[in-house]
């Protein structure tokens, strides 16, 4: 008789064992078969997967469809942002209060550049300008969404026996950096094997591209001015290890572009393109939304160059060579009385505390006097500067009064005082990022007493 046990595989297994055995086998296949019918229902599927290479070759054709999109949609943003920069340069018609006017059930939602933008590349028109429009529908005609869209379910297989069908549903932009922009775009897709009975339906598929805007025009001082001449490719600086005069001179002659944080207030390649002369928090907020859906952390979108004042008196310009040349703090009339030493070809160049302060420009000389007239506790002008990390400021006295100067440097508290001697001088080691206000008190004399400031390590 049998010991109530049987032996299976080598393995000996008691009856109620080897039912539990099956039953837990059957609950964990039912357990799979739903988990498998909702990740089929919420994403994309491939139906009839019995002949695994068909499914494999479909699955590697999907991928490239995908990624063909990224590089179409990069394409024709960039497109997109050389018309409409042409537009400005034609017409001076900018882009503040642009609204979609869409070929399709597609509109995108929020007015200004986004909007003109993303009309040029679902629709390759800018049918809501005041201004004509040219021949931008032609030049845009190949490039757009909806046309790469067309060539995908006509002629794109590469021979493989696909049935391909594209919709185009939504889009949305901000600034990845000063020098890119990105689209999240959304599309359908269905793409049947001929050969088989294998088929791919995806709805929503979000494809991310990027958009290069440092080969394009700067439309700003065209804006301010109406000098074509003087439009400059938004072309990055060189990143030099000490920034004197004659680095400053090459960056005045090549019109080169910085990136600028938020706390600089400078323009974004958007803002550029709607005639603003300084950064919108609209674009800040948006950008900072859509990237952080996207896990990226967006740091400055800001620009910011320096003005050839020479070469705009060449245009018959009026300047004012008592205003911080930084472009956009030229434009909102900030006055500076920085100079720096060293720059032969620009020599009346000024710069504000901020900015030389962030560059960290050497040979820095700013006079910002003092006037015992106006307060017993005077300001500097300008009395507040940013100040990154790790920055060192020095202080020197050359108003030859005796007694010196009491100087305090002040974040939100009283923090420290500091006698400088008659023409001598103090360095502040700023160990956080902040805005710090300066005051200088000169007891017992009345009249303007000029104080000298240097940036970074002489």
């Amino acid at each position: 008789m049998g010991s109530g046990s049987d032996e299976v595989g080598g393995m000996v297994l008691g009856n109620r064992g080897y039912v539990f055995t099956l039953i837990t086998a059957m609950l964990v296949l039912i357990i799979l078969s739903m988990i498998m019918f909702f990740t089929e229902v919420s994403a994309p599927s491939y139906e009839d997967s019995s002949n695994r290479m068909s499914v494999d070759e479909l699955h590697f054709y999907v991928e490239s469809v995908k990624k063909d999109a990224s590089r179409a949609i990069s394409i024709s943003g960039q497109r997109a942002s050389a018309y409409a920069i042409d537009h400005i340069i034609l017409t001076n018609e900018t882009y503040g209060g642009y609204a979609m006017d869409n070929c399709t059930g597609f509109n995108y939602s929020l007015s200004g550049v986004e909007a003109a933008l993303a009309e040029l590349m679902v629709c390759g028109t800018l049918d809501n300008a005041e201004e004509p429009t040219g021949n931008i529908r032609k030049y845009m005609l190949n490039n757009t969404v909806l046309s790469w869209t067309r060539r995908m379910g006509v002629n794109q297989t590469g021979g493989l026996p696909y049935n391909v069908t594209v919709k185009f549903r939504n889009m949305s932009m901000g600034q990845y950096d000063p020098w890119h922009y990105v689209i999240v775009s959304e599309f359908d897709l269905l793409v049947r094997d001929l050969s088989s009975n294998n088929e791919y339906r995806g709805y929503g598929i979000p494809v991310v591209s990027t958009v290069d805007v440092s080969t394009l025009e700067d439309p700003s001082f065209h804006i301010q001015y109406d000098i074509p001449a003087e439009l400059r490719i938004l072309e990055e600086c060189g990143r030099e290890g000490v920034v004197d005069g004659e680095v400053l001179d090459l960056w005045i002659d090549e019109g080169c572009y910085h990136g600028s944080g938020n706390r600089y207030n400078a323009p974004s390649f958007f803002d550029r393109l709607e005639g603003r002369t300084s950064l919108s928090q609209k674009y800040v907020l948006r950008s900072r939304e859509l990237l952080e859906d996207l896990g990226y952390e967006i740091e400055e979108i800001g620009l910011e160059s320096l003005v050839n004042v020479d070469f705009l008196r060449d245009y018959n310009v009026s300047v004012n060579t008592n205003l911080s040349q930084v472009d956009y703090m030229y434009w909102n009339g900030v006055e500076s009385t920085c100079g720096v030493s060293g720059m032969e070809k620009h020599p009346n160049f000024r710069i504000d505390v901020d900015h030389a302060v962030k560059y960290g420009v050497r040979g820095l000389n700013c006079e910002v006097g003092i006037d015992q007239d106006l307060d017993l506790e005077d300001f500097f002008t300008p009395d507040t500067i940013t100040v990154p990390v790790n920055t060192t400021l020095t202080w020197v006295d050359h108003s030859g009064v005796d007694g010196g100067h009491e100087l305090y440097i002040i974040p939100n508290a009283w923090v420290g005082t500091k006698n400088v001697p008659a023409n001598g001088r103090f360095q502040w080691f700023f160990n956080e990022t902040g805005d710090y206000t300066v005051i200088c008190t000169s007891e017992d004399h009345d009249g303007f007493f000029p104080i000298h400031v240097m940036a970074g390590v002489e």
